[in-house]
């Protein structure tokens, strides 16, 4: 057990005797490094962000594909917007539109 103790103390201390050897090159391989792990945690927490607010979205609100009806006075509007909600006339013939939309037309 001693002579693993002793194993890492040298091996520490060659470690901080190299760190203090070049503090240029420390500072710059510590500020890469540092830069390549921000670089990480950011990108995976907007990650996150984004797959969350895609999967509220489109699972419970807006889905893929959202179509309205072209006589309607306002655009669509899944929030509303100032006015409140949008003003959207109903689609008369959606089985028609369906088979327009998912291509099954004959």
């Amino acid at each position: 057990m001693s002579t693993r103790r002793d194993a890492v103390r040298i091996l520490l201390r060659i470690a901080f005797r190299n760190l203090l050897a070049s503090p240029v090159r420390t500072a710059i391989l510590g500020r890469s490094s540092w830069s390549v792990a921000h670089r990480v945690v950011v990108t995976s927490m907007l990650d996150a962000i984004d797959t969350g607010v895609r999967t509220s979205i489109q699972g419970s609100l807006g889905g893929h594909l959202q179509i309205y009806d072209g006589r309607s006075e306002d655009q669509l509007a899944l929030y509303g917007d100032m006015t409140g909600y949008s003003r959207l006339e109903p689609i008369e013939d959606f089985a028609r539109l369906k088979e327009v939309v998912s291509g099954s037309r004959t």
